[in-house]
């Protein structure tokens, strides 16, 4: 199994080898990690490739992904449209281990590019173009490898099974309850042996105490010394819109909408962060939902685009791979929003840095 530096090192390659076959393009610099800053925002790319095409230079900005599925690549399409329409002479490109036909059409379609490592790619910039399809994915585990315990230390973070999620869900919204191992199963809905032995596993973090056979939250601030993150993003089924209204009102409209067709929702990241604290209020506007909406639908009743453009609002309805999202919800402002313990795992999971960082708030509060 590869390691993470190899298939950072392995995209790099990749990239190199397609810009020598254009015979045009003369690498002059790499760097790795550059942070662009646009606005009130932070975004990370993780490759940022300075080229010179006759007497023009021209930096290419590359974003990896981890899956290059389409409904992927339209959920990261308007932060790569945002950067070249700031960065002068530039030219965005997402790499991934492979690339459909479709997912290239979308790359096609906003002039930016695609790569992947299994052949197929799409470029075109200046008078230079490549294009490369038919390739079969060469990497179709590769998704399994990412999450896969050997690489989880090396990637900085820990993952948590859906069930292991669900215990930690139930004990952090009731931190006061002192649980025996047969209630606390019951009511995070695991078997009691997954329960008994994830406790064990929690003893050691310092997380709960143990009392009279009984189990109470101590501090569950100690389970985040590693990052905590969701590993079931990638079963989430997102659906992208975008819109010229502020987030205040684009809340309201999906309240007013998701309320009438009672379509339980509950709002995470940047709209719940604004609810709690008070501060921010812009970026994009995340909401999970427990059941798919056709586009149409959306489209018609909160007049909503699904063309991005620039300085547009992007909105990102959610179905989660996991249903357990939904539970100990918060009611603010008569606006559904997530449990802090979800909110702290989209914040912290998040690609923007300066998203990461309003985690803090909520690990605060818990």
């Amino acid at each position: 199994m590869n390691k993470i530096p190899n298939i950072i090192k392995t995209y790099e390659d990749a990239a190199r080898q397609l810009l020598d076959e254009t015979g045009s393009v003369k690498i002059i610099d790499i760097q790795k990690k550059v942070e662009i800053k646009i606005h009130m925002t932070s975004i990370i790319v993780d490759i940022q490739i300075k080229i010179k095409i006759g007497n023009e230079l021209k930096t290419l900005n590359i974003r990896f992904l981890e899956i290059g599925a389409p409904r992927i690549i339209r959920k990261e399409l308007l932060y790569a449209l945002v950067i070249q329409a700031q960065e002068q002479n530039s030219y965005f490109i997402f790499m991934a281990p492979y690339l459909s036909d479709e997912s290239l059409g979308i790359c096609n379609e906003n002039n930016i590019g695609g790569i992947d490592i299994s052949g197929n790619a799409f470029l075109k910039f200046n008078n230079n173009y490549i294009y490369k399809t038919g390739f079969r994915n060469k990497f179709p585990e590769r998704r399994k490898d990412l999450y896969h315990s050997t690489n989880r230390k090396e990637m900085g973070y820990y993952y948590y099974t859906k069930k292991e999620i669900q215990v930690l869900r139930t004990l952090s919204a009731k931190p006061k309850t002192a649980w025996t191992i047969i209630g606390l199963a019951k009511t995070a809905k695991v078997s009691y042996g997954l329960c008994w032995r994830f406790i064990q596993k929690l003893k050691s973090t310092k997380v709960i105490e143990e009392s009279a056979g009984k189990i109470k939250l101590k501090n569950i601030k100690n389970l985040f010394t590693e990052t905590l993150l969701n590993n079931h993003i990638d079963q989430d089924y997102v659906n992208c819109f975008y819109s010229r209204d502020t987030n205040d009102v684009i809340v309201d409209n999906i309240v007013k909408y998701f309320t009438a067709i009672k379509l339980p929702y509950a709002f995470t990241k940047i709209v719940a962060l604004s609810l709690i604290a008070n501060e921010v209020n812009h970026g994009n506007v995340d909401v999970y939902v427990n059941d798919l909406i056709t586009d149409k639908d959306i489209i018609t009743n909160l007049k909503l685009t699904t063309t991005p453009f620039y300085n547009a609002t992007q909105i990102n309805i959610i179905k989660p791979g996991d249903s357990s999202i939904f539970w100990y919800p918060q009611i603010i402002n008569k606006v559904n929003i997530c449990s802090d313990f979800q909110l702290y795992l989209d914040l912290v999971g998040d690609n923007n840095p300066l998203i990461r960082e309003l985690a803090k708030k909520i690990k605060e509060r818990m």
